[in-house]
């Protein structure tokens, strides 16, 4: 047998699931707010474990004025179950950010997955 998730590809239809063909498949990721909450979450959690994390210039941005555009195309990565999706980051006074994102869903419900 083969290591690695299975993921089915439904949609929620009402009250119904539907299987949806996997080459069309999109998996819903966390909201922007969700994922901007996440990220501030482990940015607060990583300076207060390494005092000299607390000083970098992107992990205080992380904690505080980092926002969440937009979190879209995500895919499972199969081997690990990580959700790997696009997303558009924002800091003031600068243009907008495109970069990868990875989340976990567990039993809490996500997780921020950093590099």
């Amino acid at each position: 047998m083969r290591d690695g998730y299975v993921v089915l590809p439904l949609r929620q239809d009402g009250a119904e699931w539907i299987g949806v063909e996997r080459k069309h498949a999109q998996y819903p990721g966390p909201t922007p707010a969700e994922a901007q909450a996440l990220i501030r979450a482990w940015a607060t959690e990583l300076a207060a474990a390494d005092p000299e994390a607390a000083k970098d210039e992107q992990i205080q941005q992380a904690m505080t004025t980092l926002q969440v555009k937009a979190v879209d195309n995500c895919e499972v990565i199969r081997k690990s179950g990580i959700l790997h999706c696009e997303a558009t980051l924002s800091l003031p006074a600068k243009p907008a950010i495109k970069t990868d994102l990875k989340f976990a869903l567990d039993g809490k419900g996500w997780r921020y997955v950093p590099r």
